[in-house]
């Protein structure tokens, strides 16, 4: 799969894409929820696992688009705090 990843300029800007927000998801649970920072390489991990059973570009595609969007959620709900919002940037 990685190479199909890599041959295909839409699942390798995906890739790219979900490469930042794992990145900053990271740094942004390093500051605010250690638990979530510890669980974040261990659920990246069991996701690849899924994404890697692709036998197509249709479903590296899907696989993309709901991981990115999973993470959009984590990252918000990171960003909010008992008493408002958080700036997380």
């Amino acid at each position: 799969m990685e190479q199909a990843i890599c041959d295909s300029p839409q699942p390798s800007e995906l890739d790219s894409e979900l490469g930042e927000q794992y990145l900053e998801l990271r740094r942004q649970a390093k500051r605010l929820d250690r638990v979530r920072y510890r669980r974040l390489p261990r659920e990246q991990k069991a996701w690849l696992r899924t994404r890697n059973r692709c036998t197509n570009l249709t479903c590296l595609y899907d696989r993309y688009q709901q991981r990115i969007g999973e993470r959009e959620d984590l990252y918000a709900a990171l960003c909010v705090v008992p008493w408002g919002v958080f700036p997380c940037w």
